[in-house]
């Protein structure tokens, strides 16, 4: 069960976007390893994204610092992620074909050993038994990996700023979906939150109400979830124009929410939000 589970956090913590913190001694650290190394692996689209394709990948630097790599929605470049969610991992050293990984801000986690082998344009990092295995190729930040895909939403939430994700593993983090001919989705990822509109009965460019569970914005923290709905039959309003030949859609929205059957917790006010997203059938 141990092996297990430290394969599946290195999966996990290959994906997820750390960054690492203080420096290594460079005379230890393989200098074949220094650069940028990304991988792009098929997917399903869901409910939260349309796309087919995850990049990820590893941005390693002279000092064995590593920042994890995502891609630029506006231009479908590679991009390193700035983490400040206080997790951290660092190349102590590697050596024989192992590399030691350091780790800060991990719940479990302060070390982990893998195997590594690195050729002229791909490097290959796997632990325990083939549990994890993962082959990434050589490439400098800046290169165009995939299409790109450009949203924009920006929204005020009770008052401060908050706009889609301009880097991410899959893009685009903001679109509307035809879930049917009458009813679009807007979704939006905003970090640590999401928004989701429905509106149903679509019948072109206009201003629809928000109602009763039409909408919703989620936050999520390292240990808990928290969603809130609109709760009202006029919640909000929501004005949209898209067009079906671009496959884009504008627009702006507003509206309150409420944890449902929880009269004490707090009530995010969603307002000034405004939209210019691609559509999806």
């Amino acid at each position: 069960m141990n092996i297990m589970r430290t394969a599946l956090l290195l999966t996990f913590l290959i994906f997820s976007g750390c960054q690492i913190f203080e420096s290594s001694d460079t005379d230890t650290i393989n200098p074949d390893l220094l650069g940028d190394w990304y991988s792009i692996d098929t997917v399903s689209a869901s409910a939260f994204s349309p796309a087919n394709v995850r990049v990820t990948g590893w941005s390693i630097s002279a000092d064995g610092e590593i920042r994890s790599i995502g891609v630029m929605d506006s231009t479908g470049e590679l991009a390193a992620f700035d983490s400040d969610s206080g997790l951290r991992k660092r190349i102590l050293e590697s050596t024989n074909g192992t590399i030691l990984l350091e780790y800060t801000g991990h719940p479990d986690l302060t070390e982990l050993e893998a195997e590594y082998r690195v050729t002229t344009d791909s490097l290959i990092v796997k632990h325990g038994s083939g549990f994890t295995n993962r082959t990434f190729q050589r490439a400098q930040l800046g290169n165009v990996v995939v299409a790109p895909k450009p949203s924009k939403l920006s929204v005020d939430i009770d008052g401060s700023s908050a706009e889609n994700l301009k880097i991410a593993h899959t893009i685009p983090t903001a679109f509307v979906s035809a879930v049917s001919e009458s009813e679009l989705k807007l979704f939006a990822e905003l970090g640590s939150r999401s928004i989701v509109i429905r509106i149903e009965n679509f019948t072109g460019t206009r201003t629809y109400i928000i109602g009763k569970e039409q909408a919703e914005l989620r936050i999520v923290a390292s240990d808990w979830i928290r969603v809130f709905q609109t709760l009202s039959d006029s919640s909000g309003t929501i004005s949209i124009d898209c067009d079906s030949v671009a496959s884009r859609c504008v627009g702006a929205f507003e509206f309150s929410t409420k944890i449902p059957e929880n009269d004490a917790d707090s009530s995010p006010v969603l307002e000034n939000g405004s939209f210019d997203v691609p559509l999806f059938d």
